[in-house]
């Protein structure tokens, strides 16, 4: 809600803001000049020329949340492009929080458990997308599952053969059509702090908060 709110107030801002200015010059006026009727006619046409540009920003903000087709079609191509362009192997050489991540081990039964965390959507309103992390022993599994909660979805997975050092998750191969995220050389560090604050390290996400989830249906195939 409050992301609808705010992206509304972005759209209606240049026509309160000449409604404000309206009225602001208004008063004035009426105190500097009371009797120069002619200021009223601009005063009013002021006011309407606000409220059709509020009433403009209304309806293209309504725009952007409708799912139209045009709308969702981009938004395939765009996560298609994603998920399926080259990867970028990230130097982590130089990481010091990626080195400490490989002295600490992960808990006995951290294998088996699946881990989710948000994807910026930014530029499609409405559409979300979502991650998920999925670990077998050295097996990495990982899926997007993007689309309108309860309406219509895509999504896309991999599977990673690792080695292990600690936390890290040095990628050794890999296969399935998700190869945008992660390639050969790839390194994901888990960090299990306290509890609300685990996160996922390296690849193209940089930091991200990750939360324990149900397995998707993308990734049932890969479950014991």
């Amino acid at each position: 809600m409050k992301d609808l709110l705010v992206s509304l107030a972005r759209f209606v801002k240049p026509g309160l803001s000449i409604i404000a200015a309206a009225l602001v010059v208004n008063i004035l006026f009426q105190i500097l000049l009371p009797t120069f009727k002619p200021l009223l006619l601009v005063y009013g046409l002021a006011l309407l020329f606000g409220f059709l540009m509020i009433v403009q920003g209304v309806g293209q903000w309504a725009i952007t949340w409708f799912d139209s087709g045009t709308k969702r079609a981009g938004f395939k191509a765009r996560c298609n492009h994603l998920w399926s362009m080259a990867p970028q192997v990230h130097d982590h050489t130089h990481d010091g929080v990626m080195q400490d991540l490989m002295i600490q081990p992960l808990p006995d039964d951290f294998s088996g458990q699946c881990w989710a965390f948000g994807i910026d959507t930014s530029g499609y309103p409405g559409y979300e997308a979502v991650g998920y992390l999925l670990v077998d022993g050295s097996m990495l599994h990982l899926a997007v599952v993007a689309g309108v909660r309860g309406k219509w979805h895509i999504d896309s997975y991999c599977r990673a053969a690792c080695t292990v050092e600690g936390s890290v998750f040095t990628i050794q191969s890999i296969c399935g059509p998700l190869t945008g995220w992660i390639g050969v050389g790839s390194m994901l560090g888990v960090s299990l702090g306290q509890t609300g604050d685990e996160g996922l390290r390296g690849g193209p996400f940089g930091y991200v908060r990750i939360y324990k989830c149900g397995v998707p249906q993308v990734l049932y195939r890969f479950c014991n």
